[in-house]
């Protein structure tokens, strides 16, 4: 998904790249994902890396490192790009109790559905995390449960909807 943005990036400027705690190539069992605990991993990643400045760039769900209040360096600050990212997660968007429902639905079929070989949850869960994909709903499927824990999944979604950064 984020691919083309990487290749891009990555041919014109040094580009470090790191997966969130319990997705893709992370420790898989992590359930642990705090702003704070985002901010240190990010941290990590820069002092390893021996930055001294750079830019910053959060897809979906990392935007919310991107948080000035907690901002992760006083190096950091050269731009920050938010990419597919959101300031308020769906719940704390004012839904509407049926927008509410469906939320709750959808969490339950992850609960239920995540890990098992049965097509209708992954075709149900790629379907509703991407609408327009292009790419055969079963490769998603299959790369979503080969990226991501059940343990790290189970508690995606209630990070995911609660989400609010007031200033960035």
């Amino acid at each position: 998904m984020w691919r083309p943005w990487f290749d891009a990036l990555g041919a014109r400027y040094r580009f470090y790249r790191y997966e969130s705690r319990g997705c893709g190539q992370s420790d898989r069992g992590a359930t642990e994902a705090s702003l704070d605990a985002l901010v240190a991993d990010l941290e990590a990643v820069v002092d390893a890396a021996k930055l001294e400045r750079f830019a910053l760039l959060g897809t979906s769900q990392g935007g919310r490192s991107l948080n000035r209040e907690r901002r992760p360096s006083p190096r950091a600050g050269e731009a920050h790009v938010l990419l597919g990212a959101f300031a308020r997660g769906p719940m704390r968007r004012g839904p509407t109790a049926e927008a509410k429902a469906g939320l709750e639905a959808a969490i339950k079929i992850i609960e239920v559905g995540w890990g098992q070989d049965n097509p209708a949850y992954h075709q149900l869960f790629t379907s509703l995390m991407f609408p327009g994909a292009k790419a055969p709903r079963q490769l998603l499927a299959l790369l979503e449960r080969r990226n991501r824990s059940r343990a790290r999944t189970l508690v995606l979604p209630s990070q995911y909807l609660e989400i609010v950064i007031e200033k960035v």
